[in-house]
């Protein structure tokens, strides 16, 4: 009886293995249908009006580390609440993601904002203009792969690397139910 419980917890692993690699696969795949669909055109990568971005500075640990892929959703700046993380052009016209620390309303709505990591707010207040989303999730070291991506011969090799290793798990499966 034990090695029968010990065949079940062996197919149990197997089958976590396999929807693993799955998924790994799959993420793998879009990434690179988004990257190369967005190179084209010009743009940031987008999936169904998400935009993705890699995280490129530890301002925002722990909550969200360097070499993390977040997506973001497009807002309105009314709809933007203390607590909320945002990614917007900052002064230097790059892109920062930081927390909503305070909301002023005058005309138009400005947004005080802060990473996790600072002891300070930021010293300019953003631009409801400037705010491009709000941070919806954030996956770790998944960015370092779109950053990969982002050149040429590294991007070649990953498209290839993917194709090789498709095939060696396409006949790996093959030769198991030949068997």
């Amino acid at each position: 009886m034990e090695g029968h419980n010990d065949y079940k917890i062996k197919n149990i692993f197997k089958i976590i293995e396999n929807i693993f690699l799955y998924m790994v696969l799959v993420i793998t795949v879009i990434l690179i249908i988004v990257t190369v669909r967005s190179r084209f055109k010009g743009e940031q990568p987008s999936i169904f009006g998400y935009k993705i971005y890699e995280v490129q500075s530890g301002s925002m640990n722990p909550t969200i580390n360097v070499g993390s892929l977040i997506i973001v959703k497009q807002i309105n700046p009314k709809d933007i609440k203390t607590n909320d993380i945002i990614t917007y052009k900052g002064s230097t016209q790059s892109l920062v993601t930081h927390r909503v620390v305070d909301i002023q309303k005058k005309e138009e709505f400005n947004f005080v904002t802060k990473g996790d990591a600072n002891t300070t707010p930021d010293p300019l207040v953003v631009r409801g203009e400037d705010v491009f989303g709000k941070v919806i999730f954030s996956i770790p070291i998944i960015g370092y792969i779109l950053n990969f991506l982002k050149t040429n011969i590294y991007f070649i090799i990953s498209i290839i690397l993917l194709i090789i290793l498709t095939f060696i798990y396409i006949k790996k499966q093959v030769n198991k139910k030949s068997l």
